[in-house]
């Protein structure tokens, strides 16, 4: 295997997250998330702010996009025990992204949604 003992990551350059000064929307359900210049990334933690409109309310959320084709969308609350959450696998374009939900891993919606689309927009 080429690779083999190297840390190789073969979604690098595609997510989200490489494209600095952007925001990614989606429609149903409403979400929109906001990923900032380099320098405005945390220590390169790769978590990244947006919000959410469930039931008319708008939330907070975090977005963070493990080094596979992975998502976890995370609801923000001061208690712990009430955040929920979904995780998708992700298929990656410069345009767009479209995460399909895992059911089993799925609080935030609780099988509504069996796929989301983002939509990217620059900020600038």
């Amino acid at each position: 295997m080429l690779f083999e003992g190297y840390n190789y990551d073969r979604y690098s350059g595609k997510r989200p997250i490489d494209y600095p000064l952007t925001k990614w929307e989606s429609e149903l359900p409403n979400i929109t998330f906001i990923v900032p210049s380099i320098d405005e990334l945390n220590n390169n933690e790769l978590e990244l702010s947006g919000s959410i409109n469930l039931v008319g309310e708008t939330k907070e959320i975090t977005v963070w996009f493990p080094n596979t084709n992975l998502v976890v969308i995370k609801e923000i609350s001061e208690d712990l025990y009430l955040n929920s959450w979904l995780e998708g696998s992700c298929n990656f374009s410069p345009e767009n992204l479209i995460v399909t939900i895992s059911k089993d891993n799925d609080t935030l919606f609780n099988g509504q949604y069996e796929t989301i689309t983002f939509v990217r927009s620059d900020l600038e």
